[in-house]
């Protein structure tokens, strides 16, 4: 079918400049080439009249992404210069365009109103150097500040802060907080929402006047038996209960009515409605707390705001929607900068104005020479398409749109629709009609409405709708790994068949949850593919090795760490040999049970005594692979992080092994690109080995968006979401996992302008129980979310310019499901016996090749860097969650009975016993708390109530808030002489034997200790430099120092009270030395004063006796003398030497249990002896009685 150069319509939108035009472009449709065109032709009117002198530089051109505005610019340029060579009478006027091109304003919203501020530094009140921080510094920016702030008003006792503190604790608070700034609510706007949470309570007290006349001997009548069993001689008390909502017990009642009626019987649709109206009244209590709470909220908002706008200030940094609402504010208050502009723009255009938002509107009026309520003037012209508003998430309103659009309609101005597509064929267009005519309506009135799209290609190929069924219970994984394979088949066919490159298809997806799968199987089928951003990065195979690596280096007593190390390809060893390696722990922890060790060994520690574990190729992997992490491990403690990760390239040749995998192109990308940054990280950070592993997992936890290293192939499927696809296409387009659906919206507080904010209370469970003002912004969401996701199944499909497949599981059942996916969307709106399309459903068991095949064991696509050739390749070990092994009972040999004798075939599968026997530690609040530090012990013993808001609630401290402007806090004062104790000893260990070093040396440690801890600030640190240099010209040290052998060693011992209950104690011991006698000396450096307190005493004696069940546990060796260095006066406190460590283990394990038995703060005892010194006194419940006590 022949294309006109242009549309009527088309051409239209390029030529009318003198009045406001308003386009929807239908998806294809060219809106792009309009927009260039529509360019020069303004820029062509200067020409024609000299005298309206119109140059790039009076047009604003807006466009949604960077990428977007550069094409726009080359576009504009090729033209220009072709029209320097075709015109060659106007080749002057034409080159002079050409040159003014570089001054034009073509970018983003967030370009103009950065240069808008930045060029009016004055007025905006800004440093023009400020830097804009893109999305995963501004989180982090938020989470530092607000956390800051926190401590800092709960210090000063705001009044707001405490009293939210009460209602959620501060790590709840703090949660919510970041939850709301996070969600792109930074510039939240207080509206009194008390008088509307004032109101609601009035309407559900209406309602249940209301309901209660419903409850009759009339509706008992007419219900069915078991309806009329549960209201029977219950009426009365209903309606007494409807009449009186403050009475607890009344709201009881009512949620044991809801539980008892069902939908049944003739009046089912009136106990529906019954049903319905009884759960909002029941929610009436959550919505007397919430207004009793509202205003703390709103007051602790608004304040928070003013504290981060100083911040971002004073730090010279603004986030994007900073950028907008200052542009805006600027340009609304100082009218000599607004007509500034007004005067050199003479031209606006916006593009993807769909995905605009109030603030971005308000400013493009204010431009255009209105007000920012009011559309003034002639000169916009704005280009969008509603049904592809798919960036809500991101502060994008789709209803500006259709504002727009009337304001324009309304006043005179043009509304044009451009509805021929020129990308898509028409039986993927006759499919996209019909559907979503019916999903989006026709009606002009409403926000989005579908314009059916007119095709200029056509081609005999129908589109393909894949289902992928199933019987009984499946795991969600299972059936999208079948899906994803059977996809990958049809695209294969589709390459070996036809003829169709890989390099014109692309696999759009919702979101990249399984990505995994479907990259999975295009490996499996042989597929070449690039996936295009993404989260999946933290998650490869080949990072998470690198992150095992990193963590091991401070925490080799972390034995799922220990195990994926072994399991990967820089160590080798196979499941059947991990499986071994446990079970001979376990039986060794089995053996040791009720000796001073308690079974507290770790994998690490078992591994060390070097006792033979394996057999033949497997043991030397093994033994190979604990020389090389012992020496990682060991220098690691050391290096900074650029040297370390030259030290793993080194020792462990990862560019080597990476290659020799299946797909070793990606897998060495990946690694390239996470030393591109660690590097980054040492650079801006000043991150040691140790910090990188932790932003590493906190990455990793927080599904950071980060996409996987691209490799450049030729031919390539691409795999990319959705909204990555926006503005792209392919000749191809495969649409999978359509039945992926909703999430649903938890969110525990939430804002929108036109309602308010939304919170949550505490429930009579303690758990967080909706308000009535955040249940309705959760349903205008849920909402809003059901017509988006369908928008987003049009982008999607409108990608396809040939050929479109869709697919999809479902469970086999008698009735269709009604839940809201895109299949059932799908299913429902288009029949069966549409001939537009191809249906394929592929059953339980069928997968389109010999199902034998598919049910082999998985293989690896992994090797070791030592392959072992007898070695039966398995599946890589994951990364687990940490959990406790309870020693077993005594009796025969784990090993023989869980693994056959030589000669015998071999399982690689962990046997369930073990499985059973690392169960993962509950959470505290669940079954109680079970991991302990043994310093928080001792906070225990001090004062519980301190532990409770130090451990539990995780509350700053004075010192944590103090100012380093006048003293640092006595904790960074120890940090400090700590740290150069720890470099000096190391220092020791590896030096000279004399115990006399340089002064210049310590010195040199002490400053590098100021540096990382203190700011550089020497001056306030003098405190720190007089206990050092005073304790480092002691007997006390210079006789131990000599002697030591290990410094900051971490641990991790479980105490095991019987098969139920095991109690996780963690630590790290300052400084470890040997004996005569080859036994150990074991010393915690404490910088307080020696105190006499009985409290404190038995706190430093189990201190020193875990430090010893840890220190015998991990290098079978006993510990002669454990003691306490107190830094300023030279004391030493001793455990007695002859006691054993279990001789305490009793006490402590009573200890453990009396803490985790306590659920709330009342259960945690206050004592009053040493409140004085109490660093958690500004915000203890019983501060009115220590202050009658004389005591603050």
């Amino acid at each position: 079918m022949g294309t006109p150069k242009f549309t009527p319509e088309q051409d239209q939108a390029i030529r009318c400049i003198e009045k406001n035009v308003v386009v929807s472009a239908g998806a294809g449709s060219g809106k792009t080439r309009v927009l260039v065109e529509r360019f020069l032709y303004i820029l062509e009117q200067g020409l024609q009249e000299a005298d309206k002198n119109v140059s790039p530089r009076t047009i604003l051109a807006v466009t949604f992404t960077r990428k977007a505005a550069t094409e726009m610019r080359d576009r504009i340029r090729r033209k220009l210069m072709e029209k320097i060579e075709t015109k060659p009478d106007n080749a002057i006027f034409w080159r002079g365009q050409l040159k003014e091109l570089s001054r034009a304003s073509i970018g983003t919203i967030h370009s103009l109103c950065s240069a808008i501020l930045r060029a009016n530094p004055v007025e905006s009140d800004l440093d023009p150097a400020f830097s804009v921080m893109e999305e995963q510094e501004t989180k982090e920016f938020l989470q530092d500040r607000a956390r800051r702030w926190l401590r800092q008003q709960l210090k000063a006792q705001a009044e707001a802060a405490v009293r939210l503190c009460e209602e959620y604790g501060s790590a709840g608070l703090l949660r919510q907080t970041l939850y709301l700034l996070q969600s792109g609510e930074a510039h939240f706007t207080a509206v009194n929402n008390l008088a509307d949470y004032e109101s609601a309570q009035k309407d559900l007290q209406q309602l249940a006047e209301d309901t209660a006349a419903y409850f009759t001997d009339a509706l008992v009548g007419d219900c069915a038996a078991g309806n009329k069993k549960a209201l029977s001689g219950c009426l009365d008390a209903i309606r007494a209960a409807l009449a009186n909502l403050d009475d607890e017990a009344n709201i009881a009642l009512l949620s044991d009515v809801i539980g008892r009626l069902r939908k049944s019987g003739k009046n089912a649709e009136t106990i529906g409605l019954l049903k319905e109206r009884l759960g909002q009244i029941v929610q009436y209590p959550a919505c007397v707390r919430s207004a009793e709470l509202i205003p703390y909220w709103e007051s602790y908002l608004a304040a928070l705001q003013q504290h981060l706008a100083a911040a971002k200030k004073e730090a010279g940094v603004l986030a994007f929607d900073d950028l907008e609402q200052m542009a805006l504010d600027l340009l609304r208050n100082h009218p000599s900068v607004l007509e500034k502009y007004r005067s050199q723009y003479r031209y606006i255009m916006v593009d993807e104005f769909q995905d605009t938002n109030s603030r971005q509107r308000q400013l493009i009026y204010l431009l255009a020479g209105g007000d920012a309520q009011h559309l003034k003037g002639n000169h916009l012209f704005v280009v969008g398409d509603p049904k592809q508003s798919i960036y809500r998430f991101r502060g994008a309103e789709v209803s500006v749109f259709a504002r727009v659009r009337h304001e324009i309609e309304n006043s005179g101005g043009v509304s044009l629709q451009l509805t021929d597509n020129f990308r898509t064929v028409k039986n993927i267009l006759s499919l996209c009609n019909h559907l979503f005519r019916t999903l989006m309506g026709e009606d002009p009135a409403q926000d989005v409405f579908y314009e059916a799209l007119q095709a200029n290609k056509e081609n005999d190929i129908r589109p393909e709708f894949l289902k992928f069924s199933y019987s009984g219970k499946k795991e969600t994984e299972t059936v999208r790994k079948k899906e994803a394979l059977g996809l990958a088949r049809r695209l294969r066919e589709l390459h070996d068949t036809e003829g169709f490159s890989y390099g014109g298809m692309a696999i759009l997806l919702q979101n990249m949850t399984h990505i995994e799968a479907m990259t999975s199987a295009l490996r499996d089928t042989g597929i070449p593919y690039a996936v295009v951003d993404g989260r999946g990065f933290y998650d490869r195979i080949e990072i998470r090795d690198m992150l095992n690596l990193f963590t091991f280096v401070s925490d080799p007593q972390n034995d799922p760490v220990l195990l994926g190390l072994l399991r990967s390809v820089y160590v080798g060893l196979n499941d059947a040999s991990l499986t071994r390696l446990l079970l001979a722990l376990l039986e060794e922890k089995g053996q040791e049970r009720g000796n001073t060790v308690d079974g507290s060994l770790s994998l690490w520690d078992f591994l060390q005594r070097g006792k033979p574990l394996l057999s033949g190729a497997q043991q030397a992997l093994l033994e190979r692979g604990l020389s090389l992490l012992a020496l990682l491990q060991r220098e690691g403690r050391a290096l900074n992080l650029p040297d370390f990760c030259q030290l793993v390239d080194d020792t462990l040749h990862p560019e080597t092994v990476l290659a020799l995998q299946k797909n070793g192109e990606e897998q060495l990308a990946d690694y390239r690109k996470l030393q591109q940054l660690a590097f980054v990280f040492a650079a801006q950070k000043h991150g040691t080995v140790q910090d990188f592993a932790r932003y590493l997992r906190r990455m990793q936890e927080e599904k950071v968006r980060e996409a996987a290293a691209s490799v450049e192939a030729d031919a390539a499927v691409t795999l990319l979401t959705v909204h990555k696809s926006k503005g792209l296409e392919f000749p191809l387009v495969a649409v999978p996992f359509m039945d992926v659906g909703m999430v649903g919206d938890r969110s525990p507080i939430a804002y929108l302008p036109d309602i308010g904010l939304g919170i949550s209370v505490r429930g009579e469970d303690g758990k967080l129980v909706p308000g009535n003002m955040l249940q309705k912004i959760r349903e205008i969401n849920r909402q809003k979310e059901k017509e988006e996701k369908a928008r987003l199944l049009y982008v999607a499909m409108t990608r396809a310019e040939e050929r479109l497949l869709l697919s999809g599981s479902e469970k086999e059942r008698k009735k269709p499901s009604e839940a809201r996916n895109w299949f059932n969307s799908f299913n429902l709106h288009i029949p069966q016996d549409f001939p537009g399309i191809i249906r394929t459903e592929i059953g339980d068991g069928q997968s389109g090749e010999n199902e034998q095949e598919n049910s082999a064991a998985p293989v690896s696509d992994r090797t070791g860097i030592f392959p072992d050739p007898d070695r039966r390749e398995e599946t890589s070990l994951p990364i687990i969650s940490e959990a406790t092994a309870n020693p077993v009972a005594s009796g025969d040999s784990l090993i023989e009975r869980n693994f056959p004798a030589s000669g015998a075939a071999q399982t690689s599968e962990i046997p369930e016993s073990v499985l059973q026997q690392t169960e993962p530690l509950p959470d505290y609040g669940k079954f109680g708390r079970k991991r302990f530090s043994a310093s928080s012990l001792q906070t225990y013993l001090w004062c519980p109530r301190q532990y409770y808001y130090q451990v539990i609630e995780e509350m700053p401290g004075t010192e944590d808030t103090a100012s380093m402007g006048h003293e640092l806090p006595a904790r960074v004062l120890g940090q400090i002489v700590h740290r150069t104790l720890e470099l000096l000893g190391r220092r020791y260990m590896e030096g000279p034997d004399e115990t006399d070093m340089p002064e210049s040396l310590w010195r040199t440690f002490y400053a590098r200790a100021v540096r990382e801890l203190a700011e550089g600030n020497a001056l306030l640190a003098q405190p720190a430099e007089q206990m050092l240099e005073s304790y480092l010209q002691s007997a006390v040290y210079k006789e131990f120092v000599s002697r030591q052998k290990f410094a900051e060693y971490p641990f991790q011992i479980p105490l095991t009270a019987d098969a139920d209950r095991t109690f996780i104690i963690t630590g790290v011991i300052d400084a470890i030395a040997e004996l005569p006698g080859d036994s150990l000396e074991i010393v915690d450096y404490k910088t307080g004063k020696v105190t006499g307190a009985t409290a404190a005493e038995q706190g430093y004696v189990w201190q020193l006796a875990l430090y010893k069940m840890a220190a015998e546990a991990r290098f079978g060796k006993k510990v002669g003398r454990a003691s306490l260095h107190f830094i300023r006066d030279h004391t030493v406190r001793a455990l007695p030497e002859n006691s054993s460590a279990a001789f305490y283990k009793a006490d402590i394990l009573a200890l453990c249990e009396e803490i985790g038995a306590k659920k709330s703060e009342a259960e945690f005892a206050l004592r009053k002896e040493d409140c004085g010194t109490c660093p958690f006194t500004y915000f203890c419940k019983n501060r009115k009685e220590l202050l009658n006590y004389k005591i603050l």
